[in-house]
């Protein structure tokens, strides 16, 4: 089971629920759910806000569930309309190469990207 699988355990279990209730609510069949719960398929972008609003979640929860909705994707779609032919540019080159980069490489791109600002 997937940490997000766990989560949604965990979140059924707290509200007395089974996996065909939850489905239920969410708008889909238990083997869709099943699927989810299981890595077969991605995590619906819908369901962070739907999920939140339905369980009333408080914001740690809405935390770990946003972080688990990300983990659990097997692709990242990134809607690049906003961004200059240069970043564009950018991304396109990181996605490609990112596997092939030294680790010493990554640190400093993580550096970067995550320096606060001031």
């Amino acid at each position: 089971m997937t940490g997000l699988g766990k989560f949604f355990h965990n979140l059924r279990l707290e509200n007395h629920e089974k996996s065909k209730e939850m489905a239920k609510k969410l708008g889909v069949t238990p083997a869709f759910l099943s699927a989810v719960i299981n890595g077969r398929e991605n995590c619906p972008n819908s369901w962070y806000a739907k999920i939140s609003k339905l369980y009333n979640l408080d914001s740690r929860a809405q935390g770990q569930l946003i972080e688990h909705i990300i983990y659990s994707k097997d692709v990242l779609k990134i809607n690049l309309k906003s961004f200059s032919a240069a970043d564009c540019e950018i991304l396109q080159h990181l996605a490609i190469n990112i596997d092939i980069m030294s680790t010493s490489d990554k640190q400093k791109l993580r550096e970067i990207i995550f320096k606060k600002r001031a």
